[in-house]
């Protein structure tokens, strides 16, 4: 009887040995003890990853009439092509956020994104506009797994008093595809098959150098790597990571992905944030429209130059980038001061005054657009409205992410769905909205629900705390903090 105990412990302690783990805080396998170069390098290839992919789903937009002449279909048709691709990024991450977290990052952003370069070879290639839809969707749901796991190699490698400047060219570089893809479109719009060949390009050898020249990230990807080494090396077939103990539960991946993040969306401050990130998110998009009818139909510029315009777009993204760098800062002081817990109401600094800029970019560039006023004014307006979708693009996702720390990967992912879906929306009823109303009054709807979103930052950064407490959904999702 009093052998059951030792036997018992000795078990235990057998199975731990067996067990393989770091070595402890300072391994410098671990992620977070890479050299700050590695770091740097390994943040800017997934960045620049994901900026491929938002681009893609833009740089074909300004080619519009190209595509209506060579197939000889209407515009609310030839509108699919950017429409059906945001679909494809909607559900993409809704597959590949779960494989990461069970085959590692790197495998699960490189090789869809690499399959996503080869349906941009078949877009380029299409002889007909079925054809293409159907390949720009399913190069969405490809080129969706950057920007399904790019957060998570970020939050892999860099500490939370790290994050910021990461988690802020990251956001810039997610924003900043929209932006650029219609004006590199724009410059190649008699030859529109090359705006998808240079896409392909771009995607097939950015996944080869992911593939090659990156290490893994995500740490139970790496101990099961490790395990599966030594046991060849040691012909201990006992040896294991803890990772490889976790039975692939398709029950406990569909709640967590698919269900519970729609759960989600019954709690009060995730709706409200969720919207907010993905009503700004589609504003990106519904200057693919608004841009070019402004200054190319009303001003009569060129069609290259009509396009430029959202270079000031740009440089307010730019902008709202430092300003979040410089917050930053005085987040990674408060949280200190907070006993090293995050403090989710100091990610909204810059948001205060963003979400008031956004809506008067919003409304400057509505009723100065197709106007005599000097163009310089609504190049202005999206300066203010440029700066405005990042820091409050950025600062819900990062809002969301503190608050909900248990639930993060739900929560980014109804985000992702939401942001996308939005803009698919934008996109495709864009143009006909501004040809039924008119620039001036169709961008003052938009408007009008940003200024209505105005008092959210504030709300959440006077009373979040006490929000938060009341808005659990009947308990089932603990705020941390």
């Amino acid at each position: 009887m009093t052998q059951k105990p030792e036997l018992a412990k000795d078990s235990q302690v057998e199975e731990n040995a067996s067990l393989v783990r770091f070595s402890g805080p300072d391994d410098p396998d671990m992620p977070l003890n890479w050299p700050l170069n590695k770091k740097i390098i390994t943040t800017a290839m997934y960045g620049f990853t994901t900026m491929g992919a938002t681009l893609a789903t833009a740089i074909i937009s300004p080619t519009s009439k190209a595509l209506q002449k060579e197939f000889g279909k209407s515009e609310p048709v030839v509108t699919l092509t950017v429409s059906l691709m945001m679909v494809g990024f909607a559900v993409g991450p809704m597959v590949w956020a779960p494989l990461s977290e069970l085959f590692g990052r790197k495998y699960t952003v490189a090789i869809p994104y690499f399959i996503s370069g080869l349906f941009a070879l078949g877009c380029a290639t299409a002889s007909n506009i079925e054809t293409l839809i159907i390949m720009r969707l399913f190069m969405g749901l490809f080129g969706s797994a950057p920007v399904a796991n790019g957060g998570g190699v970020i939050g892999d490698i860099w500490t939370p008093q790290q994050r910021g400047i990461a988690l802020v060219f990251y956001s810039f570089c997610t924003a900043s595809g929209p932006v650029l893809g219609p004006v590199v479109g724009a410059a190649l719009h008699d030859k529109w098959r090359w705006t998808e060949y240079l896409c392909c390009m771009w995607m097939l050898v950015m996944s080869m150098f992911v593939m090659l020249l990156l290490d893994e990230t995500y740490a139970p990807a790496i101990l099961t790597t490790k395990a599966r080494r030594l046991r060849f090396e040691t012909k201990n077939w006992a040896l294991h990571a803890q990772h490889e103990e976790w039975p692939v539960n398709l029950h406990g991946i569909t709640v967590k992905y698919l269900i519970r993040p729609f759960q989600l969306l019954g709690n009060l401050t995730c709706f409200l944030m969720a919207f907010y990130g993905s009503f700004v998110f589609e504003l990106s998009y519904l200057c693919l429209a608004a841009i070019p009818v402004s200054f190319g139909d009303h001003r009569g510029w060129p069609r290259v130059s009509a396009e430029l315009p959202f270079l000031a777009l740009m440089l307010g993204i730019v902008m709202g980038g430092l300003a979040n760098i410089l917050n930053s800062r005085g987040y990674v002081k408060r949280m200190k001061a907070n006993n090293g817990k995050p403090v989710p109401e100091a990610r909204l600094v810059t948001m205060l005054p963003g979400s008031v800029l956004l809506c008067a970019g919003i409304f400057l560039f509505g009723w100065t657009a197709a106007s005599p006023v000097h163009w310089i004014v609504p190049c202005l307006a999206l300066v203010l409205l440029g700066f405005g979708f990042l820091v409050i693009f950025q600062g819900c996702v990062n809002y969301l992410m503190d608050t909900f720390p248990k639930y993060a990967a739900s929560a980014i992912s109804i985000t992702t769905f939401m942001r996308s879906i939005f803009a698919a929306a934008s996109a495709l009823f864009g143009n006909p909205m501004l040809e039924a109303m008119g620039v001036s009054w169709g961008i003052s709807i938009f408007g009008f629900i940003s200024a209505v979103m105005i008092p959210v930052p504030f709300l959440f950064y006077f009373y979040g705390a006490r929000i938060r407490q009341r808005s659990m959904s009947s308990g089932l999702f603990d705020s941390q903090y």
